[in-house]
């Protein structure tokens, strides 16, 4: 079981949860447990199936953006999903 862990602006997709757990043995089947349990938070986060460029993801602490969908998960791996924030004043 992998479990996610959300940014507080995420929260809001999964009704304030900060953390959600999947089982999963791939990042890949993590991506299809979450479109099929928390669908608002995946189509924000995802795009035919990948993770957004605009997501960053951290597994174990590790940058993990550029890992395959067939990269395998362990039991108590943490995905940790950020978001880029823009905006502001100039």
């Amino acid at each position: 079981m992998a479990v996610v862990l959300l940014p507080g602006g995420l929260r809001e997709l999964v009704g304030g949860q900060a953390r959600l757990e999947l089982e999963a043995a791939t990042l890949g089947e993590a991506w299809a447990r979450l479109r099929e349990s928390q669908p608002a938070l995946a189509a924000h986060i995802l795009d035919a199936g990948a993770l957004r460029p605009e997501v960053r993801l951290f597994l174990n602490d590790e940058d993990a953006a550029e890992l395959p969908p067939e990269h395998p998960l362990g039991a108590g791996d943490e995905l940790f999903l950020l978001p880029a924030i823009a905006g502001g004043r100039r």
